[in-house]
């Protein structure tokens, strides 16, 4: 057959109505198994393919989520589309993905682009946007921005995950502690990780301004604020994601310093990435699945017109996850070792 396959050629190969193939396929009203069965067989058998713009007609949806992201570079949000698609697939909706960069204008003419009836809602992940903006930028299409949602009610306790972090290495003797951090886990604002790491070095009489980086989070970052905390006599530095100390150990493995003997380093996120390099990273598990499927939820209760209320926050405690990147404090910084090069 040249010409495209149409739904009455199906039903004309099966010998029933038209309705009966496009019900067995909209699940709209109840088919026999058997019936469903052939009319499935059928389409792969003729080539058949449903026009899309008919069926959003017919079904008022798209059955897609847009998902807004700065970029893919980042295993943290590897992880969180991955968690956000598993759930929406449950629900029978599939994700797009619109990158769009950290240009905030560049992120709200995209909301705006996409909020024209492309998708039945969209997940704002651009730390750049708030939540005000993407809802007013999305205009009627659902909206809701992951993590800040006034109504999303998702707390993630950062502070927990870093006293964790910092009284382990206390305990191992660490007094100089370097901190790596990341202007895009509250974007516009202060990291709420380096905050909880600042209040318990001061706590201790230990913080001091040239232990602290501040990055983009990303690999280069850990490189080039390695160079840095080394030389300010950094024993363990801990580092606002997997990324960026990913970056630490690629510098101390360049530098022939061992660790964790000369150097701990200490991760966020606990993504694969962590797993993956040598040593493997203790890290900060954040339970991205638990937010996504609460995200999803709160997503689906705007697109299907339920009342978004407020309720009880879910609290999120994260969880250190020890590895092999972390040991003793070295009794000499290696910094002052002799014959070290830096």
């Amino acid at each position: 057959m040249d010409r495209k396959v149409t739904i009455n050629d199906v039903a004309s190969y099966l010998g029933v109505s038209k309705s009966t193939v496009s019900h067995a396929l909209s699940g709209k009203r109840q088919i026999s198994a058997e019936v469903v069965e052939k009319v499935h067989n059928a389409i792969r058998e003729l080539g058949y393919q449903p026009n899309f713009a008919a069926q959003v007609m017919n079904s008022h949806s798209t059955g897609l989520i847009g998902v807004m992201v700065c970029d893919m570079r980042n295993a943290h949000t590897i992880r969180l589309i991955d968690e956000l698609t598993n759930h929406l697939k449950d629900a029978n909706y599939s994700v797009t993905l619109c990158i769009t960069g950290y240009d905030e204008q560049s992120g709200l003419a995209m909301i705006r682009k996409v909020s024209n009836g492309m998708f039945d809602g969209i997940l704002n992940t651009l730390p750049q946007i708030s939540a005000e903006k993407a809802a007013k930028a999305a205009g009627k299409t659902p909206m809701l921005t992951y993590l800040r949602h006034k109504k999303g009610a998702i707390y993630v306790d950062y502070a927990s995950g870093v006293r964790q972090v910092m009284e382990y290495l206390f305990q191992l003797g660490h007094t100089r502690i370097g901190y790596i951090s990341t202007r895009f886990r509250n974007f516009g604002e202060e990291d709420p990780c380096f905050t909880a790491y600042r209040n318990l070095m001061e706590k201790q009489g230990l913080f001091q301004s040239e232990l602290v980086c501040h990055s983009s989070g990303e690999l280069e970052s850990g490189l080039s604020a390695a160079e840095h905390l080394a030389h300010a006599g950094a024993t363990a530095i801990f580092a606002c994601n997997d990324e960026t100390a990913a970056g630490v150990v690629q510098w101390a493995h360049a530098n022939r310093i061992s660790i964790p003997d000369d150097l701990s380093v200490v991760g966020f996120d606990n993504t694969q990435l962590a797993k993956a390099v040598y040593p493997p990273l203790t890290s900060v598990e954040l339970f991205v699945e638990k937010i996504a499927e609460h995200t999803v939820k709160r997503l689906l209760e705007q697109i299907h017109g339920d009342k978004m209320t407020e309720i009880s926050p879910v609290i999120i405690i994260p969880r250190m996850v020890l590895r092999d990147s972390t040991g003793p404090a070295p009794k000499q910084p290696f910094n002052k070792k002799e014959k070290r090069i830096l």
